[in-house]
């Protein structure tokens, strides 16, 4: 990298206040012809395609991240994506999709130059957490209640002996439940 010096010596006197004028422009003048590599950071570009593993077709909307740096886009309808000034460095980029797998791989970025960094995502199933309603205000999870809970297996019960609705089917389905079946009328 050059090397840059620059030097002013200056009193309290008038003189010296016009010294220290002329001293900062030239320092400004000397940063402003600095050649830019020596001035910006060494960034290169990250592409690449995200495909689906099981037939190869491409995925849109994949969420492409790079760890750390707070870069990011989203893959097109072709599976295709673009990452502009990643830091030429060591980095891990990672795949992001609702109902696939997510993927890590890690690259080299290179100054001035481009990596390319390809995904094949798997399907995996989305694991969700049971949400138990109760006469209090927020939701809690089934497995943090302290109490008994009862639950409906509405295609098992309708194959064995089908309800024309849903209150007929609560009723007597769990333990501990009584269904009141209204007028209709107001306040009823």
């Amino acid at each position: 990298m050059n090397e840059l010096s620059v030097e002013c010596v200056g009193s309290n006197s008038w003189g010296g206040a016009r010294q220290s004028v002329r001293c900062m422009a030239l320092f400004v003048l000397t940063l402003l012809l600095l050649p830019g590599s020596a001035i910006a950071q060494a960034t290169g570009t990250v592409t690449g395609q995200v495909t689906n593993a099981s037939d190869l077709s491409p995925l849109a909307g994949v969420q492409i991240l790079v760890e750390g740096a707070g870069i990011g886009g989203l893959t097109t309808n072709t599976g295709r994506f673009l990452l502009l000034n990643v830091p030429a460095t060591d980095i891990v980029v990672s795949a992001t999709m609702l109902g696939h797998r997510r993927i890590q791989q890690t690259a080299t970025v290179t100054s001035g130059g481009t990596t390319v960094v390809n995904f094949e995502l798997v399907e995996t199933a989305i694991s969700l957490d049971e949400i138990v309603v109760t006469g209090t205000a927020g939701a809690q999870q089934a497995r943090a209640l302290g109490t008994a809970i009862g639950s409906i297996q509405v295609a098992e019960v309708q194959e064995l002996a089908p309800r024309d609705n849903f209150e007929t089917m609560l009723g007597g389905s769990v333990p501990g439940v009584n269904v009141a079946y209204g007028g209709g009328a107001v306040g009823g």
